[in-house]
């Protein structure tokens, strides 16, 4: 290895394709949380997590209070990318948010009809144009800054909301 070399990580302002495709996915979890009343104590992209494979970004929140707020947390983002698993996800899966999903699910012994309701009440969600404002405005936020705590997340997403209500739909 060369001597000379030092590891400089991104910083806000600096940000690769990668980066912005965490952003979104770490938004997702975050407006969710929003909107389904779970508080977000933080989202944050500017430095991997450790206890998570492949985990570039994470947002922290308070426990869902039911299997189907827990699952919609998780899937909020593979909504987004569009690759929700159309089926009961298996265990065996290699992704974060869906191994998560799929344990609630399991757990709760839930019925393939319970999960494809689950999936539609996320599609639902945010493809609601104030949710859609919301991760716009959080992933730019992100970008630009690395990380959010909870309150300003919160009051991102409400702000989308109250353009909606104020006509600007």
């Amino acid at each position: 290895m060369d001597e000379d070399f030092t590891f400089e990580p991104t910083g806000p302002g600096d940000w690769s394709v990668l980066d912005g495709v965490t952003a979104n996915h770490e938004a997702a979890h975050s407006v969710m949380a929003v909107l389904l009343g779970v508080e977000v104590f933080e989202v944050r992209i500017d430095r991997p997590i450790a206890r998570r494979r492949y985990a570039l970004g994470w947002a922290r929140m308070a426990r869902a209070e039911d299997a189907r707020k827990a699952v919609l947390l998780s899937i909020a983002p593979l909504v987004l990318e569009d690759r929700v698993p159309a089926t009961l996800p298996s265990l065996m899966t290699d992704d974060g948010d869906e191994f998560d999903a799929a344990v609630v699910a399991f757990d709760s012994g839930w019925s393939e009809e319970d999960w494809s309701e689950t999936v539609e009440i996320a599609r639902g969600l945010l493809a609601i144009p104030s949710a859609k404002r919301a991760l716009k405005a959080l992933s730019g936020e992100l970008l630009a800054r690395g990380a959010i705590p909870g309150p300003e997340i919160k009051r991102i997403v409400n702000d989308a909301e109250a353009l909606s209500t104020s006509g600007d739909a």
